[in-house]
């Protein structure tokens, strides 16, 4: 998956790259939400709960994203559709943010939840980026 070439017009690859960024979408809308939403009844504790669940749902997606693709548009908030062309940032870039959202989720996600939803990181680290 690393290193084997993918035609654009492979289907399943079409549906990957749809699906990741519609998580990644959803992902930022969530935590847009969380800090600009005047109409959002939360603790602080729930805020940061969403927001981590949504961090870490990002960092999965951008982990998967760069494996399968390499360099990937890096959006880290909510897409108007003048701001839609965004050029894709280095595999460095995108392993730095996926560490930024993967420590934010294991610094804030709760003890009790199972360890193993956030395996990824240690994957990440290892990468060298």
């Amino acid at each position: 998956m690393d290193n084997f070439p993918v035609l654009p017009t492979n289907g399943l690859v079409n549906d990957m790259w749809n699906g990741y960024f519609t998580l990644v979408t959803n992902c930022n809308v969530t935590i847009d939400q969380v800090h600009n939403a005047t109409t959002i009844v939360a603790t602080t504790q729930q805020k940061t709960l969403a927001e981590a669940e949504a961090r870490f749902l990002r960092g999965y997606a951008y982990f998967n994203m760069v494996r399968f693709w390499g360099r990937v548009p890096l959006v880290d908030k909510p897409v108007t559709v003048s701001g839609s062309n965004i050029p894709q940032s280095t595999p460095a870039q995108i392993y730095a943010f996926i560490e930024a959202d993967l420590n934010f989720a294991a610094a804030n996600l709760p003890l009790n939840w199972d360890k193993s939803l956030l395996a990824v990181q240690p994957r990440v680290l290892l990468t060298g980026y």
